[in-house]
């Protein structure tokens, strides 16, 4: 498990609410 991979994730799923508005 690397800290690394968890930022990459929650940053996609932050573009993606921007993405919805």
């Amino acid at each position: 498990f690397e800290i690394g991979s968890t930022g990459s994730v929650l940053f996609i799923r932050f573009n993606s609410l921007i993405s919805i508005l």
